[in-house]
């Protein structure tokens, strides 16, 4: 069974330098996260075609690909120590 990792606190910092310096980052989360995993993209196909607020979808897509993106990085970041220690 796989677990959900832990972030750390360096995972959170680069991912947020990251946000700030990278205008198109929110994009590129957005298509990683279609390309990586269609099924939860779809979840938020759904909140995108809603008749929700555009603050509200935008202030929801920016906080769901945040926390996909560090889920994704901290594993990316638990196996690279966890290969070369």
């Amino acid at each position: 069974m796989h677990e959900i990792p832990k972030v750390t606190n360096v995972t959170l910092d680069s991912t947020l330098a990251t946000l700030r310096h990278e205008e198109e980052y929110s994009k590129k989360a957005i298509a990683e996260l279609k390309d990586d995993n269609p099924v939860l993209y779809a979840l938020l196909e759904i909140i995108v075609n809603s008749d929700k607020d555009p603050q509200y979808i935008k202030g929801f897509l920016l906080g769901a690909t945040q926390f996909y993106t560090l889920i994704s990085r901290q594993n990316v970041s638990d196996e690279l120590e966890r290969i070369w220690g």
